[in-house]
């Protein structure tokens, strides 16, 4: 029963880490996604929302650079 759990176990993480990587590099593909991010943020900004918008680009683009890394690393 043991053996029968950690092999379970280790299936799980292969399938998990696997997906997580391969979503990963779909989305890092996806850059016209985070271009739009952007320019929504920086829509934000001459609204004169500078809180919203400085959040909404920062995200996008620091989401944009972590998806690029985890893509080329793994």
């Amino acid at each position: 029963m043991e053996n029968a759990l950690n092999w379970l176990i280790e299936q799980a993480s292969k399938l998990i880490s696997g997906g997580l990587v391969g979503i990963c590099k779909l989305l890092a593909e996806q850059t016209h996604v985070f271009i739009f991010g952007a320019l929504v943020g920086a829509l934000f900004l001459i609204v004169g929302k500078k809180d919203t918008g400085n959040k909404i680009m920062s995200t996008s683009i620091i989401l944009y650079f972590a998806l690029k890394v985890v893509s080329v690393v793994c």
